[in-house]
């Protein structure tokens, strides 16, 4: 027997933008549960890398110019990505 799943799709406003999660789960719960995370990884991401904030890694890093300076992994991330 093919086990049945629901579509789950729950859109969040974040980076200025609108993301849109669609997963298919066995529950409806368990999508939520797992859009919750996906919701969750971006909105550290954007506590990271935002310019709008000026307490946010990536602005505190370009107030550092002319010295070595270590990154978090999701920053890090984020700059290999840009480049």
């Amino acid at each position: 027997m093919t086990p049945s799943f629901v579509r789950v799709e729950v859109e969040q406003r974040a980076m200025g933008t609108v993301f849109r999660v669609v997963l298919f789960e066995r529950t409806r719960e368990l999508g939520a549960a797992a859009a919750a995370e996906a919701f969750r990884r971006i909105d550290e991401i954007e506590r990271v890398a935002t310019d709008y904030d000026p307490m946010s890694e990536a602005r505190q890093l370009s107030l550092r110019v002319d010295e070595w300076v270590s990154v978090s992994a999701d920053l890090a991330l984020v700059i290999r990505a840009a480049d």
